[in-house]
């Protein structure tokens, strides 16, 4: 939920300035953020045009979504969501940005720590599970241990 929180926010929030937007960020560097994105998750860099549109700047994009953080209040707020569901949900967003984790970080982290003292099928199946128990208990990715 907090996730489309967050892309339903910025989508309405961006769309005022979409035109300029892409322009200023053309496909090619749209699929090259994608693959970074891809490969580094919340630490990678990708290009993002800077305030009036007339170039490009590679940004943290921890950086970028902290930046953009109240777009996306304001759109989800143009479109009649409830202030408490916003601060619910975004702040959500907003712990893991401070704290600097992601269901896929989450994920890599336990593996490797798990790893050290299990064969690499026993950490994936151990890893699933403390995944699967947080899933359920519906507790927050950046509450995770």
């Amino acid at each position: 939920m907090a996730n489309a929180a967050l892309a339903i926010g910025l989508a309405e929030g961006l769309r005022p300035k979409i035109n300029e937007l892409i322009n200023a960020l053309p496909f090619s560097y749209a699929n090259y953020n994608f693959y970074r994105a891809a490969e580094y998750g919340i630490q990678s860099n990708i290009l993002w045009p800077d305030t009036d549109c007339s170039e490009l700047t590679e940004v943290p994009v921890l950086e970028l979504l902290q930046y953009l953080m109240p777009t996306a209040e304001k759109g989800l707020l143009s479109i009649g969501v409830a202030e408490s569901e916003i601060e619910k949900y975004l702040g959500v967003i907003k712990k893991r940005i401070d704290r600097r984790i992601s269901g896929a970080s989450w994920q890599l982290n336990c593996f490797n720590s798990l790893v050290k003292n299990h064969d690499s099928s026993a950490a994936c199946h151990i890893m699933l599970e403390k995944y699967y128990e947080q899933c359920m208990a519906n507790i927050p990715v950046s509450e995770w241990q």
